[in-house]
Parts: structure tokens; C-alpha cells; sequence
């Protein structure tokens, strides 16, 4: 499993998360549209931030969030 955060731009930060396994079950073509808990749980995590979620299922499965990045509270 490999977890990596970077800064795209002022705008937007990236989360991926990795594995290299068999990869996700295809539903429809789409494995977000699953109704299993961790994908409901990472869409309203997703929303919270007002980010994007996309997976790529190629050679194991990676879950990659942007959003854009909040400023710390005073």
C-alpha cells in the first residue's frame, strides 16, 4: 500500500492511496457506485471537502481524492 499527499497547485492538493492487488471489482464500469461502506464512507468524506474522487483500477486499485486545502482556524 503506498499513501501519497501532494500540492497540485494553490488550488488543490491530491490524496492517493495504492495497492497493487487484484484490483477493484468492476460494477457497471464504475467501482465507485458501489454501495459498500468504505466507498460510501470516502464519498462523504469526498463532499466534506468539496473535493473529486476517482479510482483507477490497473495493476491493483488506487483511490485518488483532490480538494482544495483549507486554512487553519485562528
Amino acid at each position: 500500500i503506498t499513501i501519497h499527499v501532494e500540492r497540485l497547485d494553490d488550488q488543490r492538493l491530491r490524496l492517493e492511496v495504492a495497492d497493487n492487488g487484484p484490483g477493484l471489482p468492476s460494477t457497471k464500469n464504475d467501482p465507485t457506485s458501489t454501495e459498500k461502506l468504505g466507498q460510501t464512507i470516502i464519498r462523504g468524506l469526498v463532499k466534506q471537502l468539496a473535493g473529486e474522487y476517482e479510482v483507477v483500477n490497473s495493476q491493483g486499485a488506487a483511490a485518488i481524492i483532490t480538494f482544495p486545502p483549507t486554512s487553519p482556524k485562528a
